[in-house]
């Protein structure tokens, strides 16, 4: 796949410059020097009061900062398509036809279908080091990836499911945690709603995918952490995938978790542990056999367990939330049984 290089930061012209823009020549040189120099963006946003979006903007070359009329003819518009086909990036095909970044993005958004456009706006740029620390946010992010979260071949970070509280809220935390807003798609699966998160970041994705690895163990960055938010977080990600609370005969409540790998479900009960769950009231147990193999259940089905999790975990999604409260708010026999 051909990627776009990030232009040459300066000699600029000031013949190439936007002077209608918001922003004088001074500002905009200012904020060029400063990048060249290696500063961070978040500290050129403090000194010169430009938005960290608009400089990221100007140091990609994904702006208008550098203003051409040159307008997509059908010729260029069959071109457009042609270099796309080739693996070429918008920013890459603004650059080789000498066309405004939101002239193609804006011609492809409306050739495309939503699903294709998501996949085509990987961004190069890198992931910040802020980023790249241990936080509950990324814990969280970590959770869910070792449930429903997923990544594709077209360098990105997803998300599918049937709950739209679920997908809203992992978007939200991605854009938190890496500054970059997650498509959000949504379709329709077994003829009912379903919804996908998908943050097409290839250096978040790369980052990602090292920490998980394979996914047959928790990160021990977590393990190791004495934050005890950054357990309740994982946990609570893990929980928003796999977990759920089973009322049988409105007598007995359980939260179950599911997974076919005893030893992640271990490491996740010695986290509750540590979060101060009574270890002889959380067991992981046999559930069933699926194709795939055996289905293990971390369950909890003490009240007072179950009123810790509430406490200090909870779910995201309201379903599952609303139906632990419930459980708990009706005072019902929760100190056995199991679905």
């Amino acid at each position: 796949m051909i990627l776009f290089i990030e232009r040459e930061l300066f000699p600029l012209d000031d013949s190439e410059l936007n002077c209608g823009r918001k922003y004088s020549n001074k500002i905009v040189f200012s904020v060029f020097n400063s990048l060249k120099e290696g500063l961070k963006i978040k500290d050129i946003t403090s000194a010169t009061n430009v938005p960290e979006t608009t400089i990221r903007n100007w140091k990609f070359g994904y702006s208008n900062l550098f203003k051409t009329n040159k307008k997509l003819d059908d010729k260029l518009k069959k071109e457009t398509l042609e270099l796309l086909k080739d693996g070429c990036s918008i920013p890459y095909i603004s650059k080789k036809l000498k066309v405004n970044y939101d002239e193609i993005r804006l011609f492809l958004k409306k050739e495309l279908d939503d699903y294709t456009y998501s996949t085509i706006k990987a961004s190069d740029r890198k992931l910040q080091n802020d980023s790249k620390i241990l936080t509950s946010d990324l814990s969280y992010i970590l959770g869910v990836m070792y449930g429903d979260g997923y990544f594709n071949g077209n360098n990105q970070i997803g998300l599918g499911t049937k709950d739209r509280d679920f997908m809203e809220y992992f978007s939200y935390i991605l854009k938190k945690w890496c500054n970059k807003k997650p498509s959000k798609i949504i379709c329709s699966q077994n003829t009912k709603p379903y919804y996908k998160s998908l943050l097409s970041f290839k250096d978040a994705n790369i980052f990602i995918k090292k920490v998980v690895e394979n996914r047959d163990k928790i990160p021990k960055q977590i393990l190791a952490s004495n934050n005890k938010k950054i357990f309740s977080m994982f946990i609570k990600g893990f929980s928003d995938s796999e977990g759920s609370i089973v009322i049988l005969n409105g007598k007995y409540g359980t939260i179950k978790i599911s997974n076919q790998n005893t030893f992640v479900l271990n490491q996740i009960r010695n986290m509750m542990i540590k979060l101060g769950f009574d270890k002889d009231k959380i067991k992981i147990v046999l559930n069933n056999k699926s194709k795939n193999g055996y289905v293990y259940i971390l369950r909890i089905c003490s009240r007072n367990q179950l009123e810790l999790f509430n406490q200090k975990i909870g779910f995201t999604i309201k379903r599952k939330q609303y139906r632990l409260e419930a459980c708990l708010k009706n005072n019902l026999n929760i100190n056995g049984g199991d679905s």
